[in-house]
């Protein structure tokens, strides 16, 4: 995230709140791939960088999944959205999830997003997409 701020700073590209992070968990660990997720959003609108940075297809299963886990969809649907999402993505999907219920949360009490956001407290690094399962196993308990 130094780096890429430093850069960012050199280059004088504005960035939007939490894209630099953003950009440190997509790339990898690779520099190279840092700065050309960097170069990407160079010039965009603040709320279209992360948007930039994260492929169409995580948003949208991200966004899937947060629904049916905040409409307390039964665990064989849930299981199936699961199964379309690979190894590599948890951590993004997990994000988003926590995006998604963030915002219901901030615009009023809600005890089911409240719940969500507990459940995926910590990142997926070490238990990957059985963490993942895991936690959206937790929620569907619950409901």
């Amino acid at each position: 995230v130094e780096l890429m701020q430093g850069i960012a700073e050199k280059e004088s590209i504005k960035v939007g709140p939490g894209v630099l992070e953003l950009i440190a968990q997509e790339s990898g660990g690779s520099a190279r791939e840092a700065v050309k997720n960097l170069d990407r959003i160079r010039g965009l609108p603040l709320d279209e960088q992360k948007d930039a940075i994260l492929p169409s297809d995580i948003i949208t299963k991200s966004e899937s999944l947060a629904k049916m886990l905040f409409k307390g969809e039964k665990w064989p649907a849930i299981a199936a959205i699961l199964r379309e999402i690979p190894e590599t993505d948890v951590e993004s999907i997990r994000r988003g999830v926590l995006n998604y219920c963030s915002a219901i949360l901030q615009s009023g009490w809600n005890d089911r997003a409240g719940g969500i956001i507990y459940e995926f407290e910590g990142d997926l690094f070490q238990s990957g997409k059985a963490g993942l399962v895991g936690r959206c196993f937790a929620v569907c308990k619950k409901s």
